[in-house]
């Protein structure tokens, strides 16, 4: 739980349900210490130790930017940095997206990341308190079920949006996590999605 995806839960219930307290069981003062601080910070600066920011309607580009920064800055510099700053700030940006234009969420949404260099691994965790993505494609696609609506997301070409730009060309194609899940699966690595009661995880051999 003191990995990005346990901390971005933690963050983002205990944000949107600020009447009920949070007790920590079973855990060593060094992680309850860290975690308390988290879950206290208002606003997370440069000298953070730890990467995590609130997502926003105006701030998807800032937050990307801000969070690849930070996880490059850790890693060593080599030939492929470039490579792997424009798919780092490529992925962040549309799961960002996704959270903003399909969650519908009334509540705290924020990101946090954690670079393991001696695993050679980043870790990127989103966390939102929307509708789900049965919900969100429920007019254009009518899923049959929650894992058939994360099936479904990560397809080609599929969108909650029936919303239109001026050359009739529609908003948001359905191209955001179909391309996130082939640049995850070509580098290695795993996805998991959770929507409401159902968990989608794909395990790399």
């Amino acid at each position: 739980w003191i990995e990005p995806f346990g901390i971005a839960m933690i963050k983002s219930y205990v944000s949107t349900n600020k009447d009920k307290k949070l007790i920590l069981e079973s855990c060593n003062h060094n992680v309850k210490g860290y975690i308390d601080a988290v879950i206290k910070a208002d606003k997370i600066d440069e000298n953070s130790t730890y990467l995590l920011q609130e997502i926003g309607k105006t701030n998807n580009e800032q937050v990307a930017s801000f969070i690849t920064s930070k996880i490059l800055l850790e890693i060593n510099d080599n030939e492929d940095k470039e490579d792997i700053k424009q798919y780092l700030r490529y992925m962040i940006t549309e799961m960002i997206d996704n959270v903003v234009s399909h969650s519908c969420s009334i509540g705290y949404n924020c990101i946090a990341a954690q670079y393991y260099p001696k695993l050679n691994k980043i870790q990127i965790a989103i966390v939102d308190s929307g509708i789900g993505l049965m919900n969100a494609l429920h007019k254009m696609h009518n899923p049959a079920s929650e894992q058939d609506a994360i099936q479904k997301a990560l397809e080609k070409e599929i969108t909650g949006s029936n919303k239109f730009d001026s050359y009739g060309h529609q908003k948001h194609a359905g191209l955001g996590l179909f391309f996130l899940k082939r640049i995850i699966e070509e580098t290695k690595g795993n996805i998991l999605i959770i929507s409401n009661d159902t968990i989608y995880f794909n395990k790399n051999k």
